[in-house]
C-alpha cells in the first residue's frame, strides 16, 4: 500500500478539523473527554501545529486518499521543553486500520525529523499502547525504552528512543 506523509498547510486545517473530530470521539473508549452540548468536540488550537517551529501537523495518504493526521510537538512529559520530539497524536481512519499505514506513517515521521523521539500512551488505551510498542520495537531494532509515568492525574507509558536509532548509525 502506498502510504505518503505531507505537511499540513493552513488549506488542510478544515479536514485536520474533521480528522480530530474523529480522533476525538474514538477515544471516547479509553476515557477521552465527551462532546459539548451540540456533539462537537473540544479541537486543539490547530493553527499552533500550523504555525509555529516547535510543532507540525501531517497529513496522512493511502493510496492517494485522506486516512489520517499527525500532530508532533517538543513538550516531553519526561522533559519539558527539550530538543526532541513528541508524538501528540497518529490517527488512522477506522475503516483503514490494520493496513500497515499507521506504522508507515509513524517511520516517516521519524525520518522526517530526526532527533529523539517520545510517545506517550494513556494506561487505558491498550491498543494504542500495543501499536507503539509494537513501532518502537520494529522501527528502532529493539533499541527503544519504555517507562511508566504517572504525574497530575495522567499515567500510562511513555517510549523513548533516537532517530535514527543507534543500531543503525
Amino acid at each position: 500500500m502506498q502510504i505518503e506523509l505531507h505537511p499540513a498547510a493552513a488549506e488542510d486545517k478544515p479536514a485536520l478539523v474533521n480528522l480530530v473530530q474523529l480522533y476525538l470521539h474514538d477515544l471516547g473508549d479509553y476515557g477521552g473527554p465527551a462532546p459539548d452540548a451540540h456533539g462537537r468536540y473540544q479541537v486543539p488550537d490547530l493553527d499552533l501545529y500550523l504555525s509555529r517551529p516547535d510543532r507540525a501537523a501531517f497529513l496522512i495518504h493511502a493510496e492517494g486518499r485522506l486516512a489520517g493526521f499527525a500532530l508532533v510537538h517538543q513538550n516531553s512529559r519526561l522533559h519539558g521543553a527539550f530538543e526532541g520530539h513528541v508524538v501528540e497524536s497518529l490517527f488512522v481512519l477506522r475503516g483503514l486500520r490494520r493496513r500497515g499505514i499507521g506504522a508507515g506513517a509513524a517511520a516517516m515521521l521519524f525520518e522526517r525529523l530526526p532527533g529523539r523521539w517520545e510517545v506517550a500512551t494513556p494506561a487505558a488505551n491498550i491498543p494504542a499502547t500495543a501499536f507503539w510498542r509494537a513501532v518502537s520495537q520494529r522501527y528502532t531494532l529493539g533499541l527503544y525504552e519504555e517507562l511508566w509515568y504517572q504525574h497530575n492525574g495522567w499515567r500510562g507509558t511513555v517510549e523513548t528512543f533516537a532517530v535514527p536509532p543507534v543500531a543503525l548509525r
